[in-house]
């Protein structure tokens, strides 16, 4: 089923909602006119962590290329509205102390030390989606900065990647309901990188650097949540794992979950996620 740009105004007034959320896209302008026409306030937010700045409506939001201004602006609008203040501010200490520490080191990596990086998307075989791939953000340099879609394989090996990340499906290859030790599906994902004729002189091929990540953990598609800022500090582990030597992304994830999802998943017996696992 693919997104809907046109939501049922009639079914919407017949509830007599306080509040609309509806995203920040122009696609809903005419959406928003008619809620407030009636006087039904309609607030444009994600309500997720989101740099790419897909579908803003303001511009000057796409200064902010961590996302994280952004994101801690309309998690105080949330708090403000459900009357959640202090847990908004409380998260939003916890995001940023997490965040910003990579960000703030990424800054300083030089730009000859930044690894080259194909990201292949979950959508099949050479394709790219460059704004949901965070490789600048992680400290890395993206082969197809800027392109999304197919893209050809020849290309792939003149740009030579340092670097493979390809992201796994939700479902029955990655996610919560698996054991940690089910591990054979999303071990067949980096065997098929591995094994693919045409890669086989390609550095990350030939150095075993090929990373997968579940779409569980990315910020494009349904199945993400508001997970996405977990992609991010994966990456960043495994671009430099010398530089950040003390970051454990698992433990993140597990505190996450723990304390601001209220959810009873221990990450030591339930889950996969990456493979594999930064050490």
């Amino acid at each position: 089923m693919g997104i809907t740009w046109t939501p049922d105004i009639e079914v919407i007034l017949s509830l007599k909602p306080d509040v609309v959320f509806l995203a920040p896209s122009s696609r809903l302008d005419a959406a928003v006119d008619t809620l407030e026409s009636a006087g039904i306030p309609a607030l444009r937010s994600l309500c997720k962590w989101d740099p790419s700045g897909l579908g803003r409506l303001d511009p000057s939001k796409l200064a902010d290329p961590s996302g994280l201004k952004v994101y801690s602006q309309e998690l105080r609008q949330l708090g403000y509205i459900f009357d959640k203040k202090n847990e908004a501010e409380e998260f939003i200490d916890w995001f940023e102390g997490a965040m910003n520490p990579i960000i703030k080191k990424v800054e300083t990596i030089p730009e000859e030390s930044k690894p080259k990086v194909y990201h292949e998307s979950s959508f099949g075989t050479w394709k790219t989606h460059s704004a949901y791939a965070y490789i600048e953000l992680s400290g890395g340099k993206n082969i197809f900065e800027g392109m999304s879609g197919d893209i050809d394989p020849e290309a792939v090996i003149e740009r030579d990647p340092d670097i493979i990340v390809k992201v796994a499906p939700a479902g029955e290859v990655t996610g919560y309901h698996l054991d940690v030790g089910d591990t054979a599906e999303i071990l067949k994902i980096k065997e098929e990188m591995m094994s693919r004729d045409i890669l086989q002189n390609v550095a990350a091929v030939k150095k075993g650097r090929i990373y997968v990540i579940s779409s569980y953990l990315t910020s494009c598609g349904p199945a993400s949540a508001s997970r996405g800022f977990l992609q991010v500090i994966y990456q960043a582990k495994w671009f430099h794992p010398e530089l950040f030597e003390g970051l454990d992304p698992k433990a993140i994830h597990q505190e996450y979950l723990t304390r601001f999802q209220g959810l009873d998943i221990d990450l030591d017996r339930k889950g996969v996620f990456v493979y594999p696992e930064p050490s």
